[in-house]
């Protein structure tokens, strides 16, 4: 087993076929760490015309009440479509297709955790569902303007 030792930041990586950490995750463990640390120091950067997301203070609810998880599928769905201009009502995304793949990629939770609390979102309401292409699912945010009504 290697071991790699970086003095700037304090992350250790290791390469072994028996450790759970691949370089993937290692790589990506000290991207967030230098990203969080450019914040602290240096504060948030200003976003441009199209890098930012515009967030509803009613996402302030659930922040407060429902577990990190359903917070990190229906920010993520936020993220992906209201982040980005598009061709929906308002000029931004209205759907997007996200896979499960996307979620553990990203570091926010395991493949069943978010096939779980995806549909969860959905059911609770804060989430649409539609399919997409080849087997797979589109999300939209669920606006007050839409004609659904959860079960």
């Amino acid at each position: 087993m290697t071991s790699i030792q970086s003095p700037s930041i304090g992350v250790q990586s290791y390469s072994s076929k028996r450790s759970k950490d691949t370089p993937y995750r290692c790589k990506k463990s000290v991207a967030k760490s230098l990203a969080l640390r450019a914040i602290q120091l240096g504060g948030f950067p200003r976003p441009d015309a199209e890098g930012y997301t515009k967030i509803p203070h009613a996402f302030d609810a659930i922040v407060a009440e429902e577990p990190a998880a359903v917070i990190r599928v229906v920010y993520e769905v936020l993220r992906q479509t209201e982040g980005y201009i598009g061709d929906g009502p308002y000029g931004r995304r209205e759907w997007v297709a996200l896979s499960l793949r996307h979620f553990a990629r990203k570091g926010h939770m395991s493949k069943d955790t978010a096939k779980q609390t995806l549909a969860y979102a959905v059911k609770a309401g804060y989430l649409l569902q539609r399919a997409g292409k080849r087997h797979s699912w589109e999300y939209a945010l669920h606006w007050q303007d839409t004609d659904f009504v959860p079960l």
